[in-house]
């Protein structure tokens, strides 16, 4: 996911914000924490303070919980234990919430979005960091483990089971999402918080609007202005997070049928009605690039994407491709004016 989402305010503190009120009138609390390596910002607004902070607690609380169980990063994350083990009994029920809808997502997109790169993505920072591609045995080992369909869960036995042997699981395209839609749904629940809203680096989700709005005001590259309420929005492309090697501009996103990082530059924004969708798909488009996310997106209810071919840094006198947008993604342009 990159930045290229993001709320319009003013950040004053890596603390409580509470902006003064009448008596009796919900006031707007703001809330910035780092966690699954980007920054996290929660908004919403109450009159009881003290409910504020215990649902800021609980939000955090959560957010640690699930980094420390789906981390790539962390030896003892339980997602690692299960890489390393190939079975995983009793298997978490994030964990096996998150691979499930993981598993229907590659399929849904043909194998576009595919949580089993993660040897890749191993083998692509080495290569941010070292400017050189690997060799060609390492991407046709890590080829060999990748593969949506060596996933199996089975909830019922809370089982989840990998075929291969050195297979690495990595969940940066859909952790966050999934961490959002918990989070909202945590403050919903038990704090009857059900005007919030989440950015986690760059991705947006909220449920009701904000008490003085009728949606929360988003911006994105290019100077479009969203406003949205029970819906997410995420942005996915190479924008910001790229490498340039020989002479090639790099995309971190990993292409699962060649193991390397994606060379067509495209950006592409999904408004989904949940975060785990959103942050899934703009990756999956990126992936397919700018047709067959056109074709793909004509499968979707209730989901609108924009896709936005990004100018060629070597060619700055040849303009970039129009942006092109399913039909309804207008209306959430429209709602902003």
């Amino acid at each position: 996911m990159s930045f290229c989402v993001r709320l319009i305010f003013t950040l004053t503190a890596l603390a409580l914000a509470v902006r003064a009120e009448e008596p009796g009138k919900p006031q707007r609390y703001q809330f910035v924490q780092p966690g699954m390596g980007t920054v996290w910002q929660l908004i919403f607004h109450t009159t009881d303070d003290a409910k504020a902070r215990a649902a800021r607690d609980a939000a955090w609380a959560r957010l640690a919980a699930l980094e420390a169980e789906l981390s790539d990063y962390r030896e003892d994350s339980a997602l690692n234990k299960l890489c390393r083990a190939r079975v995983l009994q009793p298997a978490p029920p994030d964990l096996m919430a998150i691979l499930q809808r993981s598993v229907e997502i590659g399929r849904q997109t043909g194998g576009a979005f595919d949580p089993t790169v993660g040897p890749m993505v191993r083998l692509w920072r080495a290569s941010k960091k070292s400017r050189s591609l690997p060799d060609k045995k390492a991407i046709l080992d890590s080829l060999s483990v990748i593969g949506w369909r060596k996933i199996h869960c089975n909830p019922e036995a809370a089982k989840i089971t990998l075929d291969t042997a050195g297979m690495q699981l990595d969940l940066g395209g859909i952790a966050k999402g999934y961490a959002q839609d918990e989070i909202l749904k945590l403050l919903a629940e038990k704090f009857d918080l059900k005007n919030a809203l989440i950015d986690a680096g760059g991705g947006v989700a909220s449920n009701g609007p904000p008490p003085d709005a009728p949606g929360w005001t988003v911006a994105l590259d290019g100077g479009i202005t969203l406003s949205i309420h029970h819906a997410a929005v995420a942005t996915s492309g190479d924008a910001h997070q790229f490498v340039e090697i020989g002479g090639n501009r790099y995309s971190h996103i990993v292409d699962p049928d060649t193991g390397l990082g994606l060379t067509s530059r495209i950006q592409a924004t999904v408004i989904a009605p949940d975060s785990t969708t959103a942050d899934a798909l703009a990756t999956a488009c990126c992936v397919m690039g700018l047709e067959k996310a056109k074709a793909f997106s004509r499968s979707l209810t209730g989901i609108e994407i924009r896709l936005t071919p990004t100018p060629d840094p070597d060619a700055p006198e040849k303009p970039a491709a129009e942006s092109w947008e399913t039909p309804g993604f207008a209306k959430w342009k429209a709602a902003a004016k």
